[in-house]
């Protein structure tokens, strides 16, 4: 294990690096943006800042200069919850893209040693190159589609009815779903056939539906009038309510489709279309389809298990 002589030099070099961090926060903050200024210059200004200011202080190895930056990026994250900017979920879901961009910052001042200049413009230039991309892609969303399917042990007929009679599920036991992520407490069906409203309630807010295809026994489509918002934020210091949780995630359209399979039996699946405007995609799109998948099978299961119920006490005599 590697023995650190100087912890108040580390200490003081990962605080110099959250400073750094801090304020390109502020600035896409500003801008009212989460992509290259947020995610790639921020994480990547800790690593530099924090390994140029412990070169400074003493030479050390890339090894030690990870820690440092590592480090920086911890008290980063701490501080952005004691103030109250960010909660435990976003910041874990950050975190790895955030490590792998220090350890990239770090290395900056690590191979440009003796000139410091050559650091800083260097790290000036990159933040300035993530803004103007931002710029470039400011407003717009990026469109994604996720479904997911379960295999049901009733006709196509009888889960068309317990899709329409989710009135009330039950309580989660997924502990993804526990964390905060929206997930359905019931759903209220006003009418019948296209042009019907949907109301669906989430443990985050309500979110109306327009429906827009109705096959019974097929399909049923809708389209989302509006989205609460896509998780509740846990902050073990105060309570906080990030700005990336309003309008940039939007819900687009959603649907059960019932295929019919051997022995009186369905495959049922759920989709659902959204944008979003937090970049990277290739990122921010996983961690946002992993949640959609754990909501997806929280509902399909809970008609899975109506519908096989159901479709057990009418076969008994």
């Amino acid at each position: 294990m590697m023995k650190y002589r100087n912890l108040g030099l580390d200490l003081l070099s990962m605080l110099a690096g959250a400073v750094a961090g801090g304020l390109f926060t502020f600035i896409a903050l500003e801008t009212e943006e989460y992509g290259a200024l947020m995610f790639y210059a921020v994480p990547f200004s800790i690593g530099a800042v924090s390994a140029e200011v412990a070169l400074r202080m003493r030479l050390r190895s890339y090894k030690e200069l990870f820690f440092v930056a590592a480090g920086g990026v911890l008290v980063y994250g701490f501080a952005l919850m004691l103030l109250a900017i960010e909660g435990i979920i976003c910041l874990v879901m950050a975190l790895p893209m955030g490590l792998a961009l220090a350890a990239a910052g770090a290395l900056l001042p690590y191979e440009l040693r003796g000139r410091p200049n050559s650091t800083l413009l260097i790290l000036l230039a990159s933040v300035g190159l993530a803004g103007l991309w931002d710029a470039r892609n400011r407003g717009t969303s990026i469109a994604a589609e996720h479904t997911s399917f379960l295999d049901v042990d009733a006709s196509p007929e009888r889960v068309w009815k317990e899709v329409l009679a989710l009135d009330r599920l039950p309580a989660p036991t997924d502990w993804v779903l526990k964390t905060g992520l929206a997930c359905p407490i019931r759903t209220e069906l006003r009418g019948e056939g296209v042009g019907a409203i949907r109301h669906c309630t989430l443990t985050t807010g309500s979110m109306p539906e327009r429906v827009t295809v109705w096959e019974p026994g097929r399909r049923l489509g809708w389209e989302a009038l509006s989205t609460p918002p896509p998780l509740k934020e846990i902050n073990p210091f105060r309570e906080t309510n990030p700005p990336h949780l309003h309008g940039y995630y939007r819900v687009v359209y959603g649907e059960f489709a019932m295929r019919p399979l051997p022995n009186d039996r369905t495959r049922l699946y759920r989709v659902t279309r959204y944008e979003h405007r937090i970049r990277p995609a290739f990122y921010w799109t996983p961690w946002c389809n992993f949640a959609a998948d754990r909501a997806h099978r929280y509902v399909l299961e809970s008609v899975k298990q109506m519908a096989e119920r159901d479709s057990l006490m009418a076969s008994k005599p």
